[in-house]
């Protein structure tokens, strides 16, 4: 009863921590990568909503930097120098939120699932 249920929520919440914790640094890198790519993609509106509806549009490991107007040279950062640029703090950035996000996703989820199968007439998971 109460024991399967709890058993269940606890080890989907860990793992909801350990994927979160593992995906952020990469998260991380994604948001910066699109974030550098935005700021120097000189397409008009349309030409980039036709671009994402057909799946052209991708990201490259090599990112050129948004450097001021006066400066017109650019220099890439591969994901190593992102990531050393960032630091641990930075690539973890938002974590807490995620956390949070992804524990009420798990309780919301297991809640769903139990009462759904109880409405059907099945015992709840794990009995």
């Amino acid at each position: 009863g109460d024991y399967t249920f709890a058993s269940n929520l606890v080890c989907a919440a860990l793992a909801a921590v350990v994927s979160s914790l593992l995906s952020q640094p990469g998260d991380s890198l994604l948001s910066e990568v699109s974030k550098e790519v935005s700021n120097t993609c000189e397409l008009a509106d349309v030409e980039l909503v036709d671009a994402v509806n057909v799946g052209v549009v991708s990201v490259e490991v090599n990112v050129p930097i948004v450097t001021p107007p006066n400066d017109s040279s650019r220099k890439e950062e591969s994901l190593l120098e992102i990531a050393q640029r960032l630091g641990v703090s930075g690539l973890f950035r938002g974590t807490s939120s995620r956390l949070v996000q992804m524990l009420l996703i798990v309780v919301v989820q297991l809640l769903a699932v139990d009462t759904i199968r109880v409405v059907c007439g099945l015992p709840p998971m794990g009995q």
